[in-house]
């Protein structure tokens, strides 16, 4: 998918929610005070300053760069194959 149709703060709540059981089972007393809209937010915020997310952001770049120079390429090429020219 590429980069800019992701959907980070779904991802966040996603990846929350896969997590929360087991949290609110760890320290159920936090859990019930915590607003997880609020802390989806914040960790929004805080993964934005992530260097290991801004590498996997940069990364994701490049792999769409290079798909799209390579469906560029295919598209010339069958072009070509079924012009001539």
């Amino acid at each position: 998918m590429p980069i800019d149709r992701i959907d980070v703060k779904a991802e966040v709540e996603k990846a929350i929610n896969a997590e929360w059981a087991a949290f609110a089972q760890r320290h159920p007393h936090l859990a019930a005070a915590l607003d997880q809209q609020l802390l989806a937010e914040q960790a929004m915020t805080a993964l934005a300053d992530d260097p290991e997310y801004q590498q996997a952001i940069a990364q994701a770049q490049q792999m769409d760069n290079g798909i799209a120079t390579l469906a560029a390429l295919v598209l010339k090429f069958i072009r070509h194959s079924l012009t001539g020219g």
